[in-house]
Order: structure tokens, then C-alpha cells, then sequence
């Protein structure tokens, strides 16, 4: 069943009393974030700002209409507030007061409009003073039965606050904004946040949130979150139009798709004949260019170790190696054929009894374990891994791993870029720096195409290490700067 996402978003300017200047240009701008990276389409949007209407009358009559259309357990929803806001201290919870002199608990919201929909994934974000405190999704005391179903009916559960409750939240005049939505629209903005895919989950723009506001000098405020997620959940999208289907569209480079498409016959390069007979040029290619490229200027600080088979890939990366390239074949529809990528379910849920039900109530469910698994022992499938261990702790070690294999309708070029961080006694792996999918139709021209992109990861993976390097150096030198 297709996602839709639903927002209601409440800025609130005209208070009688401490009147705020930016808070409908706050949801102003959240609106147009959302549409523009998020997906979030114009007319399932629901802006309320400061009107003669009463602001609850409003609230309710937009989740009316949102429950006409919500499609339970599988649509989003994210609530917004930015305006003024209180902790009762007596009641012990959070209120917002909108500018109509009424107002209304963080945890009425969720229970009496937020709960009732059963959203697929749920996003309340809430940009006021004194607003992170006691809101039920990991309450300290007995949790109500309405609290309990919330925590289980959605995938993602995302609470986030400007402020704590004993904290005020800020607007800046150069910003034009409060702070908070400032730099949660300024994340959704940064292309450099988003993974190898293209996607940034809510995780993302959390932290980047609190880093941001954690360096103003001139303010104290604490953002605060709290989340249940399960799996992995994209909130924005790096330059993919808001229409298109969630899932990652497979690309393939302008140049590619120009060549060959004069008599191309798509069914006779799918033989077997074909398909044998690229491939081992494929294997030529990315045996002689991996062998005899040239990395002298990183022999003093390296060991070169150059391996063709999977076999010889160090045991500590050779899983993460194979996960990390069979997931990103999956979201991409870029599969080997022949079950070459094997993906096996090796342990389900534990039962929910007891103790353990009430554990995964809090912390969420924990996902099923599979195991991943890549066939390198096939002609349709040719590796190679470069390794680059350094002989100091002053260096990065890092490689690169490289795939020519067969995919459903052609041949794909993967590229993986690993490295180490140095742990106080020995490196251990650190992450995959990315992994790069690029598919070819089967022909010939197409082989001298792949050769231009498995140079240019060969001479990026040189830039890596120079790169990774001068961050060691610097992260050296910030420690001896300070340390005694």
C-alpha cells in the first residue's frame, strides 16, 4: 500500500501578551520544505496561523478531514507547533497556548488526534518554551492503555522538542526564524546530509539540530527528543521530485543511456552468449586496471594488499562488505542473478510474553537477523579488493572493493569504499563510506564506458586516503593541543 503523508502545522504570532515575530514564518517555511524534499503534497498539508477562528475549532476540523483519507497503518503524519509554550507543574505536563488565550497538553494532542489515525510512522515536532517533558512515549510512571497502542501501532515514532521543560526556546532576528525550525529546515537543505542513497531519516536531523544550537553562544536551549524506530525510514529526499515513488529510482548515467540506443536489441543481449562474452571482458578489464594502477606515492606509509578472491577479504569487513552491497541492490532493483546476493533469515522476534513485552513496548521490537551472502565462485559475478593498512596510527587504513555482475536486464558496476578508525590499540572497521551502483546495457561500447568509472573510483580511493588522513592529523593535533 502507497504512503501519503499527511502535516498539520500551527504557527501562532499575535499573543496579547509577549507577541513572537517569526513562528508563522516558521511553518511557512516548514511547508515548503516539506513539499520540496519530503513528498509531502500541497494539499494534504494543513497550515493554521493566527485567524479569528478558535484555534482548537481549527485543529479538529483538519484532522476531520485527514481521517476521511488516512490510510491506518500506512500513511505518515507529522504534527508542527511553533508559538509559546508552558509546563504545568502541577498537572505535570506540557501545554501549548495559542493566541486565542486557550490552550491544550503535548500529550491531548497525541492521544485525542495523533493515537486514534494509527500511523504507519508519526512525527510530532514542537518548536515552544519548556515543551520536552512528559509526554508519554517513555513514561517514567504507569502508562495508559491509548499510550501503549501508540508505542506499538507505528513503524517510527519521532517526538522532537525546542526546548526542556525548565528551558526557553529562541528567536533570532538575523535568522528570521526561531533556531530550532531554522536549523531543522536548514538539514532537510543540506545535500551533504543525506546518505549514499539520497535519503536523510528524522535521526539525522536531530543531531543535526542539536549540534547547530549547541554552538550558539548567545542562547541556552537544550533540544530534546525521544523515538521508537524500526528498521529505516527516510524523512527527505536528496533532488527526487515530491510525485515519484518512495522507493530509490534506479540511475543511469546521461552518457550511457545516449550510447547505443541505435539498434540496441535488448532481448539479444540477454543470451547467454552475450552475456558470457562481456563478462570476461569485464574480467580482463578489472583485473588488469586493479593490478597495474599505479599507487606508488602510498608505499611508504602502506602495505598494498591487492586480492581477487573472496576468500582472501579480511573475515572483520567481509559481512558488513556483503550486507551493505546486497541491501543497496534491493532499494535499487539491481539484483545478481542466478541468487548470487543471498539474503537468509536466521533468527525471528522473540515471543512477547511477559517482561520482554513490556521491554519491546519501550524500546520498540527488535528487527529479525539475516545473514547476507555473496557467490564469488561464478563467471557472472568478478571481484577485486584493494587494501591500504597503515604502518602508523598517524595514517587511515581503507580500501576499495570493486563487482562487475550480472543483473535481470544488463551488467552492473559496484564500488564500495571502506576504512578504519584507530581505536587506542588497534584499528578496527569503521563504515562504508559509500557504495555505488552504476547498470550498463550489455554491449560491447558499454565495457570501455565501465573501464572510464572503475578508474575514476580507483583514483577517488586515493583522494579518500589523503583525505582520511588529514583528519587524523588534525584530530592528533586537537588532543596534544589540549592534553597535558
Amino acid at each position: 500500500m502507497k504512503e501519503t503523508r499527511y502535516a498539520v502545522l500551527i504557527g501562532m504570532n499575535n499573543y496579547k501578551k509577549n507577541p513572537l515575530l517569526y513562528s508563522v514564518k516558521d511553518a511557512e517555511d516548514m511547508k515548503n520544505s516539506l513539499v520540496e524534499f519530503c513528498r509531502f503534497e500541497p494539499e494534504n498539508i494543513f497550515t493554521i496561523t493566527d485567524s479569528e477562528v478558535p484555534v482548537k475549532e481549527q485543529i479538529k476540523k483538519c484532522f476531520d478531514v485527514i481521517k476521511g483519507k488516512f490510510q491506518s497503518g500506512a500513511d505518515l503524519l507529522l504534527f508542527y507547533y511553533s508559538g509559546h509554550g508552558e509546563y504545568d507543574s502541577e498537572e505535570e505536563k506540557s501545554m501549548l497556548y495559542f493566541e486565542d488565550e486557550t490552550s491544550i497538553g503535548i500529550g491531548e494532542i497525541v492521544l485525542t488526534y495523533l493515537e486514534p489515525l494509527k500511523a504507519k510512522n508519526l512525527y510530532l515536532i514542537v518548536d515552544a518554551c519548556h515543551s520536552g517533558k512528559n509526554v508519554y512515549v517513555r513514561p517514567k510512571h504507569s502508562v495508559r492503555k491509548m499510550e501503549r497502542k501508540l508505542l506499538n501501532d507505528s513503524r517510527e515514532l519521532y517526538f522532537l522538542f525546542a526546548a526542556e521543560e525548565n528551558k526557553k526556546a529562541y528567536q533570532n532576528d538575523k535568522l528570521k526564524n526561531s533556531y530550532y525550525t531554522y536549523y531543522f529546515v536548514e538539514a532537510i537543505r543540506q545535500q551533504k546530509l543525506y546518505d549514499e542513497d539520497g535519503f536523510l531519516p528524522m535521526s539525522s536531523i536531530d543531531e543535526y539540530i542539536r549540534k547547530k544550537i549547541s554552538n550558539h553562544n548567545d542562547v541556552v536551549q537544550i533540544p530534546g527528543s525521544e523515538s521508537r524506530s524500526t528498521g529505516y525510514k527516510p524523512f527527505a529526499f536528496q533532488n527526487i521530485p515530491a510525485k515519484q515513488n518512495e522507493e530509490q529510482p534506479v540511475v543511469i548515467k546521461k552518457e550511457i543511456m545516449e550510447n547505443n540506443t541505435s539498434g540496441f536489441d535488448l532481448g539479444s543481449s540477454l543470451s547467454n552468449e552475450n552475456r558470457q562474452k562481456i563478462q570476461e571482458q569485464l574480467k580482463a578489464l578489472l583485473q588488469s586496471e586493479v593490478e597495474n594502477f599505479n599507487m606508488d606515492e602510498l608505499k611508504e606509509k602502506y602495505e598494498i594488499n591487492i586480492k581477487a578472491r573472496s576468500s582472501e577479504i579480511p573475515h572483520e569487513i567481509e559481512h558488513a562488505l556483503e550486507r551493505s552491497i546486497i541491501i543497496k541492490a534491493q532499494r535499487n532493483n539491481l539484483e545478481a542473478i542466478n541468487n548470487l546476493f543471498t539474503e537468509k533469515l536466521i533468527k525471528q522476534n522473540r515471543k512477547k510474553t511477559g517482561l520482554s513485552a513490556m521491554f519491546d513496548m519501550i524500546h520498540g521490537e527488535p528487527e529479525p537477523e539475516y545473514s547476507y551472502a555473496i557467490t564469488y565462485n561464478d563467471y557472472l559475478i568478478v571481484p577485486a579488493f584493494i587494501e591500504l593498512k597503515a604502518k602508523s596510527f598517524g595514517n587511515v587504513s581503507g580500501g576499495l572493493h570493486c563487482l562487475f555482475y550480472q543483473a535481470k536486464y544488463g551488467f552492473v558496476f559496484c564500488r564500495s569504499f571502506f576504512k578504519y578508525e584507530w581505536g587506542g590499540t588497534h584499528e578496527k572497521i569503521s563504515s562504508f563510506v559509500k557504495v555505488e551502483l552504476t547498470p550498463y546495457r550489455l554491449t560491447v561500447d558499454n565495457v570501455d564506458e565501465a573501464k572510464k568509472e572503475l578508474l575514476l573510483a580507483l583514483k577517488e580511493l586515493i583522494e579518500n586516503i589523503k583525505k582520511w588522513n588529514e583528519e587524523r592529523q588534525k584530530e592528533i593535533g586537537s588532543f596534544l593541543k589540549i592534553a597535558k
